[in-house]
């Protein structure tokens, strides 16, 4: 049976982690039939391999290099493409 998860990043929770809210907000939101999950990293997973993983960063020293602090990164190969 196919069931659909909605993975859900609030940009609300990371402007207000940008001005240094303590602890960190979650970013990510996993939801579904059964509820809701929050992280700041989450990992999505096919057969037992993971295809792609979100973090979030609040160090100056973690954000990429053109400022994002949220980013997904997606393990391309064995039949994993993304398609625009």
């Amino acid at each position: 049976m196919t069931r659909k998860t909605i993975l859900h990043v609030n940009r609300h929770h990371i402007a207000q982690n940008a001005k240094g809210e303590n602890p960190p907000k979650p970013v990510f939101t996993a939801k579904n039939y059964k509820g809701n999950r929050k992280g700041q990293t989450f990992e999505l997973v096919v057969d037992g391999r993971v295809v792609a993983r979100g973090r979030s960063e609040w160090a100056g020293d973690g954000q990429l290099r053109c400022g994002a602090r949220v980013w997904i990164e997606i393990i391309e190969g064995d039949g994993v493409d993304v398609n625009m």
